[in-house]
Order: C-alpha cells, then sequence, then structure tokens
C-alpha cells in the first residue's frame, strides 16, 4: 500500500475542506486475469475477472458495504465518470457529479445486486454527455454562475481512465482534483485495470478507519467468492481475528466479586469512597452517595422500630422514583426482603 500526503482545493478556484486530503492507493493483487488470458464465468472464479469488469464488481460491492454498515439501503451518491476529450468542453461550465440513485436489496445475492447497480451505471453513462449537449444547444448558459457551483455529495463515486496503484499518482497527478466527488470520501476506481483508492477528509476520518474499510471490502468479495449465492446481508465483512476481538476480547468482563458482601454492605464500601459523587438521578432529581445513605439508614431504622426481622418480607408501593430507591435500600439495611408492588395493578 502507498500512502501520501497531498495538499488540494477543487471547484471553481475555492479552498476545499479537503485541503488536508490523505489518499490511499490500495491496488489489490487478488483480482486479476487468468494466464492464459481466457475469462472464467461466475463469481466463484471472480479473482480471474478482466481488468474492465473489475471496476464494476467493486463498485457493487462498496454500495454492499455502505448499506451493511448504515443500515440503510437507498443512497444518492456523487457520481463521476472517466473524463474523456468530449467531456473538457462542459466541465468547464457545469458541474460533473451527477447524483447516482441506487437501492442495495440485502437479501438479494451478489449478482442480483451487481445487475442492479451496472442499470444505474449504464443509465448515467447513457445521460453522460448532458452538460456537453446542453452547452451546444444553448451557449448563453456558460454565463449562468449558478451552474459553476459544484458541491459534492458527502460520499461519491468517481471512475478513472488511470491507474490508483502507481506510485506517482500520489503526488504528481495533475488530473488527481478531479477524483474529489465526495466532500467526505470518494471511492476511486480505475476503469481499465480495476485498482482503487481511496480519497477522504483526514480532519473527519483517520487512516486506520480508511485501512479497516479496505479490510472489509476484501473480506467481504473473498465471501462472495467463496459462496456467490448467499444473500449480501450475510456475507462476514469483518475478518476472523476482529470478530473475535469484537465478540469475545471485548467481552471477557469477569471481574472478583466479593460474594461474602451484601448489596447494601457493597454500597456503603462505595459510600466510604466517594460520599460526594451522584449515586442516583431521576428527572431532575438526584442524591450523592452520602445524601442516598443517610436517608437509607433513617429509614432502615425505623423499620427496625416497627418490629421488621431478618428475612421478613417487606412490601413496598412506590411510583419510579428517589423515594423508592430509599425504600429498596431501607429494607435490605434492616434485614429484610423487600416485595414490590404495582400501584396500578392494586386495584385488581
Amino acid at each position: 500500500m502507498n500512502c501520501g500526503r497531498v495538499g488540494r482545493s477543487f471547484g471553481d478556484g475555492g479552498s476545499s475542506s479537503l485541503a488536508d486530503c490523505i489518499l490511499l492507493s490500495c491496488h489489490r493483487p487478488w483480482l486479476r486475469r487468468r494466464p492464459d488470458g481466457s475469462r472464467v464465468h461466475g463469481l466463484a472464479q471472480a479473482v480471474w475477472l478482466f481488468p474492465q469488469d473489475r471496476s464494476e464488481y467493486l463498485v457493487a460491492a462498496w454500495l454492499i458495504y455502505l448499506a451493511r454498515i448504515t443500515g440503510q439501503q437507498e443512497f444518492q451518491l456523487g457520481w463521476k465518470p472517466a473524463w474523456d476529450r468530449l467531456q473538457t468542453g462542459s466541465k468547464l461550465v457545469m458541474a460533473s457529479v451527477a447524483p447516482m440513485d441506487v437501492r442495495i436489496e440485502l437479501a438479494h445475492d451478489f449478482e442480483e445486486v451487481r445487475k442492479t447497480v451496472a442499470a444505474e451505471v449504464a443509465q448515467l453513462r447513457a445521460h453522460a454527455s448532458f452538460a456537453r449537449d446542453l452547452i451546444a444547444r444553448c451557449p448563453t448558459l456558460r454565463g449562468v454562475v449558478a451552474l459553476r457551483a459544484r458541491q459534492p455529495w458527502p460520499i461519491g463515486i468517481a471512475i478513472t481512465t488511470e491507474s490508483c496503484h502507481a506510485a506517482d499518482a500520489l503526488t504528481t497527478n495533475h488530473k488527481a482534483g478531479h477524483a474529489l466527488c465526495g466532500d467526505l470520501l470518494t471511492f476511486e476506481v480505475c476503469a481499465l485495470d480495476g485498482s482503487f483508492r481511496w480519497h477522504f477528509d483526514a480532519a473527519r476520518l483517520a487512516p486506520k478507519q480508511i485501512d479497516r474499510m479496505t479490510q472489509h471490502l476484501q473480506t467481504l468479495l473473498r465471501g462472495v467468492m467463496a459462496d456467490a449465492g448467499q444473500p449480501v446481508g450475510r456475507i462476514d465483512i469483518l475478518a476472523a481475528d476482529e470478530r473475535t476481538y469484537l465478540l469475545e476480547d471485548l467481552n471477557r468482563t469477569a471481574a472478583p466479586y466479593p460474594f461474602e458482601l451484601c448489596i447494601h454492605e457493597l454500597f456503603e464500601a462505595q459510600v466510604q469512597k466517594a460520599p460526594e459523587a451522584v449515586a442516583v438521578v431521576y428527572e431532575k432529581e438526584r442524591l450523592s452517595y452520602g445524601e442516598l445513605n443517610a436517608r437509607a439508614n433513617r429509614l432502615a431504622h425505623h423499620l427496625i422500630e416497627l418490629g421488621v426481622k431478618p428475612d421478613q418480607p417487606v412490601a413496598i408501593c412506590l411510583e419510579r422514583s428517589l423515594a423508592m430507591v430509599v425504600g429498596l435500600l431501607a429494607i435490605l439495611k434492616a434485614g429484610g426482603a423487600y416485595l414490590p408492588l404495582v400501584p396500578t395493578f392494586l386495584g385488581t
């Protein structure tokens, strides 16, 4: 992986929030052509895709990943096609980024999703010359200032004809600014060889987050190649070690517990450690550990005077409040066992 930090501005001379943008070039050798040049059909052998087909599969995988991590199925992203000679006249006047509307059905398999994405991409390509044709028919539009505004989408997809894994593309490519169609994140894919890289706002995203997305995308594609018929919503996006860390390592919360102490005794120990700390909050009311302990002690002494003995049930009928917490704690301090009664059920 090649990494470089470049300063950048885009739009009509205005400085953008991406002045400190970082580009990560991520060329994935696991997408390559078979040595004999033949093409193998089926996603189980997607590793042998022609270079021109890789971009389509990568875009579909990226959209599936977005749907998985956001919980959304409908997206509108910024889409920027590969530049060609026919677009040079229109790009000077009208914004080149078009809205890409797509719905990802997580219950479908990868091939069904890929066809959906391909249909939207085909429609975008069919209308790619719209700005040029409009300018040709109405040359006066060149003077409309509003059409010069280029407001990027938060997330964008850019198709380029220049390889994204060339080392010099990070710092010397004067056309790199064309790729920034998302002001937070742009997924740039080369239509010629299927390489890709990320453009992201370093003020809001960290390089390690981009690395994780790359790893997740790779895991997702491997899952597709392993079982192309499974619903895309069930394909693993976490590597085995990351899944173990999230589900097992972070849940190892076992800690020694003083079983010889009662709950009210543990509470009293906390009172000694931090009497001024907030112990309980209800709406706009709150009590510190010291205040709660003092109130519970007074009520506990009163219960003992009334004849409460160890393990004797004591009914408590209160709405949720600070007084309910004081009452429960006082019953335990008096040695009793509290029996909660729900006020709304007393009439029945």
